[in-house]
């Protein structure tokens, strides 16, 4: 890689128009590694670190295919490494989600609040969320509705659509049956092995 070259540059392919410029002010002379992942059931993004090896520092985020995700889950997991950089000593003793990420998270956040970034409908949702901003935006089923109408088109529908004992297939490649909703979210089975797992009810997925 020559001097010119800007580390972060492969995010542009991921990220809305604009925010670019600002996620590598960011980053800009930051240890960290930052990895684009195919989607994965569990989780839309993480920040680690090894124990006393303070370069070991690692994001990594869903290709959704949904810039507008994309973004978030980025900023999300940067207000991590900022929290990271500022209580190495005692980072872990702090709540993974707790005051002084919620503090990272709104001011890194705020610059990108900005219908030149989002559209207007997704726009109004965050702002509602960044009100007090929560361990996943999953939670929050308005902000993925909005969300989804950004979604790559496909044939795929969400979870609550999916009737009751039907089988469907997720986009980790593995089919589950469609069970009842626990409170906020679906309970599946995945068929090869029988264990449940909780999805939310907005997960895109193709019926089988």
């Amino acid at each position: 890689m020559d001097g010119k070259t800007e580390p972060f540059s492969f995010l542009k392919n991921y990220l809305p128009n604009d925010s670019y410029p600002i996620i590598a002010r960011y980053l800009k002379n930051k240890v960290i590694l930052v990895k684009v992942t195919p989607p994965r059931m569990t989780k839309a993004g993480d920040f680690t670190f090894i124990k006393n090896q303070p370069n070991s520092c690692r994001i990594t985020v869903n290709n959704s295919g949904n810039k507008y995700e994309f973004l978030i889950t980025l900023v999300h997991e940067i207000a991590h490494f900022y929290v990271f950089l500022k209580h190495k000593n005692n980072y872990l003793k702090l709540k993974p989600h707790g005051y002084q990420w919620k503090t990272e998270f709104s001011s890194l956040m705020q610059p990108l609040m900005s219908q030149k970034i989002f559209p207007k409908s997704v726009l109004e949702r965050l702002k509602r969320h960044m009100m007090d901003p929560k361990a996943s935006t999953s939670t929050d089923v308005l902000l993925v509705k909005a969300l989804n109408q950004y979604a790559p088109k496909t044939n795929h529908i969400s979870v609550r659509e999916i009737p009751i004992g039907k089988t469907f297939l997720f986009r980790n490649g593995i089919q589950y049956t469609r069970g009842r909703k626990k409170i906020k979210r679906i309970e599946c089975i995945e068929i090869t092995t029988g264990k449940k797992y909780l999805f939310h009810q907005e997960a895109m997925v193709r019926m089988l």
